[in-house]
């Protein structure tokens, strides 16, 4: 090595090491330098933060306290102040993170009724096809495998509580909480800690409704969206330690704000201002990436896979709308890294008014609308004021800029179709998903729902408070501004039969279907006359309704729930099958199918169902109501001496959440008799953990740690089994066997 390459190369370690690389006067050669050190294979953390406005964090200027884990991080590497998403809706915009396509090009356009398709390449793909192990763990329903997002990742965790029509107001069933998706996504990083990674983590808590748990809900009483932003940094900074530990590339970005407000919009999905579209983004390796540095300029969610594969060392993704930021990272280049697309189609689909379409690009955010919209973020950064009258250069040249990404046009067409569970779990997450047919023809102004939007908000408010009545009238007051808004509509009749004006609500529902086939209108119709105590006519409705859909799993699902009321548990079976044969482990489909069989007699065929319906969506509803099923099957296998399916149903009924003492101690009576004793013990001790006063598994307990010569530990066990149960005989004499 020559000698000045040996300074500059010792240069460069002791600046990393003081921290000097975060100082503006390091040359952006000594950057590229340092960046060329990073660790390979390297492995990359990113962590995705659902409804995160950038401004309500302390690294963007909040003086709020609610993100010290970010704040951090901040300190540590690079925050760009002017990221942007694409879409203010969950699925099309991680779909722009995970391909480096706009969404003209990905073709996910709303939550629900699009799926991504195979044609291009992901971020995860390209990790895999390095050696990487990939695993994704995501909160919440809109994020389901079923969207096509998994694609390239080994493990794509996406359990969630299924959501049933009486409990889409409690919050526990819609989403899981940052500290379970961490967990999960830690026990994943633990198990093969030697091997490089790329691990993408989905926190979901900061979204409506804001009800964070303890201490932050009474630390920011007055705030609960700060409150939960605080819950989703204190989780989000363990993931940051494990990295750390496993020198992992950290990326963190939002995708999408929330209204909170602005611009008549209280939660996201309708506008494009950047309350909802301007998100953080940060990037940390430490002794890598530069210190305490931010960047100033307009980067866009399209360009963090570029960036990461750039960065890893990895082949790009071919044809990609966005561009790596390592030029801006090292200080070779300042501004933007491009214009940003901007859209909403959430208007069109579901208010009956014209899609939002939208460029932010150096000082201005255009919007194009039936009035156009042309704000200068500079000097009005709440963009309030709309200037397109008096700077036509610049609106036209950013509407030419809109038109080159082949943005607007004939609507999308959706990518899937949704069926009810799909349907119920979007609801319950204040999305209404791309369910109805988009209008046609000239809309209004989507500025001009402003006031239907605030209505609906109120609407909604209203009916979590129990207060169905005046949600009706806020509701009917959107409607009489606005009543081609298909979503309010919805509503309307919702709330109709949910206040028992049955005739009311029949005629509501009908009245959306009217000249189409609408599934939901159809549901619709037959709650009513199932209410009514109808449910004759309600079954003729459904399957008038699949002569026209036959291909409606809602409708056939609902049709066989009301044969097996009935007594027709053939109907009902039949119905089940035909759903399976076109989407093979159906949650609700296999539900129906095991209680048809056991109301038929076939209790072992059923509990092989429930079997199923437990491995795959052990969190259901569904798999709770089938677990006592699997654990008197489990007994019976045991007893058989079936062991390994005695052990497998025992597992299922467990991970479903149900639990029982004697659930605990048959398991390990299983394990044990199967020779995995060191399996038998540690399931007795978490049934020890869940059900502390029970005798039996603490004396239980004591045999095999007394078998393991363990002689300390089992007398604690059986101490405590007779503190528990005084009388127990075998108790005290394996006390006075073990010498205590």
């Amino acid at each position: 090595m020559r000698a000045s390459t040996r300074f500059l190369a010792g240069a460069l370690a002791v600046a990393a090491a003081a921290g000097v690389l975060a100082a503006p006067r390091v040359s952006p050669w000594l950057r590229e330098r340092a960046l060329s050190r990073a660790p390979r294979p390297l492995s990359v953390l990113l962590v995705t933060l659902d409804t995160t406005r950038a401004d309500r964090l302390g690294c963007y200027g909040h003086a709020g306290g609610a993100s010290p884990s970010l704040d951090a991080l901040a300190k540590q590497g690079v925050l760009f102040r002017q990221a942007y998403a694409h879409v203010p809706l969950t699925c099309p915009s991680h779909a722009s993170i995970l391909t480096g396509h706009l969404p003209p090009g990905h073709g996910v356009r709303d939550n629900g009724g699009y799926v991504l398709g195979p044609g291009l390449p992901t971020l995860a793909e390209r990790f895999a096809a390095a050696g990487h192990r990939t695993g994704a763990f995501v909160s919440a329903f809109v994020l389901d495998r079923r969207f096509g997002l998994a694609r390239g990742f080994g493990t794509y965790h996406d359990e969630v509580p299924s959501v049933s029509a009486a409990d889409q107001g409690d919050p526990s069933h819609r989403a899981v909480r940052a500290q379970e998706t961490v967990d999960r996504a830690l026990r994943w990083l633990e198990q093969e800690p030697g091997r490089p990674f790329f691990l993408w983590v989905h926190l979901f808590d900061p979204h409506h409704p804001y009800e964070p748990p303890e201490p932050y809900a009474s630390r920011f009483r007055t705030e609960p969206y700060l409150g939960e932003i605080a819950y989703t940094d204190a989780q989000a900074g363990r993931l940051f330690e494990a990295a750390g530990r496993h020198r992992a590339l950290v990326a963190v970005m939002g995708d999408h704000g929330e209204g909170l407000g602005d611009h008549q919009e209280v939660t996201h999905g309708y506008f494009v201002y950047s309350n909802t579209q301007r998100v953080p983004l940060l990037l940390a390796l430490p002794g890598v990436l530069p210190e305490g540095t931010s960047v100033d300029g307009v980067v866009r969610g399209v360009d963090l896979a570029p960036t990461l594969l750039d960065l890893a060392g990895l082949p790009e993704l071919p044809g990609v709308d966005g561009a790596s930021l390592r030029a801006h990272l090292t200080g070779r280049r300042a501004g933007d890294a491009g214009a940003a697309y901007v859209e909403s189609y959430h208007p069109r689909f579901w208010w009956g008014a014209q899609e939002l379409l939208g460029v932010r690009s150096g000082r201005w955010l255009f919007v194009e609308a039936p009035r156009p919209e042309l704000y200068d973020v500079q000097a009005d950064p709440a963009e309030k004021t709309n200037v397109a009258a008096s700077h036509p250069a610049e609106l036209d040249a950013l509407r030419q800029r809109l038109r080159g990404w082949n943005a607007g046009g004939a609507p999308p067409a959706q990518g899937a179709r949704l069926d009810a569970e799909t349907e119920r779990r979007l609801r319950a997450l204040g999305y209404l998903g791309a369910g109805a047919a988009p209008p046609s023809g000239p809309l209004p102004d989507a500025k001009d729902n402003g006031p239907v939007l605030a209505a609906v908000t109120r609407g909604h408010e209203l009916l979590e408070r129990g207060r169905p009545q005046e949600a009706l009238a806020a509701f009917e007051e959107a409607l009489a501004q606005n009543p081609r808004a298909a979503s309010v509509r919805s509503r309307r009749a919702e709330t109709l039969l949910t206040l028992g004006r049955f005739d009311d609500a029949f005629r509501a529902y009908a009245e959306n279907a009217e000249g189409r086939a609408d599934e939901e209108s159809l549901l619709g119709m037959a709650r009513v006359r199932e209410q009514q105590g109808r449910a004759k006519e309600a079954l003729a409705l459904l399957r008038t309704g699949l002569q026209a859909l036959p291909e409606s799993t809602a409708l056939r699902l609902r049709a066989g729930a009301l044969e097996l009321a009935a007594g027709d548990a053939a109907g009902a079976d039949a119905a089940a099958r035909a759903v399976l044969e076109r989407a093979p482990g159906d949650e609700e489909a296999l539900a129906l199918r095991a209680r048809a069989l056991a109301r038929g007699g076939k209790a072992d065929e059923a509990n092989a169902v429930w079997l199923e319906l437990a491995e795959g969506h052990p969190l259901s509803a569904s798999a709770r109501e089938g677990a006592e099923p699997l654990l008197a099957r489990a007994d019976a296998l045991l007893a058989a001496g079936q062991l390994d399916g005695a052990r497998r149903a025992y597992e299922a009924a467990l991970g479903t959440g149900f639990s029982n003492d004697r659930l605990y101690l048959n398991l390990a009576l299983a394990l044990w008799r199967l020779q995995r004793k060191d399996e038998a013990l540690a399931v007795l001790e978490r049934g020890r953990a869940r059900h502390p006063q029970s005798a039996d598994l603490h004396y239980r307990a004591g045999r095999l740690l007394e078998g393991r010569g363990q002689g300390a530990e089992a007398a604690a066990a059986y101490r405590r089994a007779l503190e528990l149960a005084p009388g127990r005989k075998d108790a005290a004499e394996a006390l006075k066997r073990v010498g205590s």
